[in-house]
């Protein structure tokens, strides 16, 4: 619930064209309570739970995008947790 909350907040942020905070600003904060969200177990199961949802999609090749969501969920969370989000949304070109 609380990821779907997240979403749902970023996506409406960046629709508002006359808020007064920059993208960088936006995804510096959002990256903050991502990583307090992170820190909750519930809430990687939540995720690995949607992202195997949506490996449903891709028929033959489910079982390999489920694997690769188990693997890669820890890697992915690990650096989310372990980098600054200044230097995250620097790299992803929000700042």
């Amino acid at each position: 619930m609380n990821v779907q909350f997240t979403v749902v907040f970023l996506l409406f942020v960046f629709q508002q064209p006359d808020a007064d905070v920059s993208p960088c600003e936006v995804c510096t904060m959002a990256l903050d309570q991502l990583k307090k969200l992170l820190q909750i177990d519930a809430v990687k199961t939540e995720v690995e739970v949607l992202m195997k949802g949506v490996c449903a999609a891709f028929g033959p090749v489910k079982g390999l995008c489920e694997a690769l969501v188990v693997k890669g969920i820890d890697i992915v969370f690990d650096l989310i947790q372990k980098q600054q989000p200044q230097d995250i949304c620097a790299k992803i070109r929000l700042c």
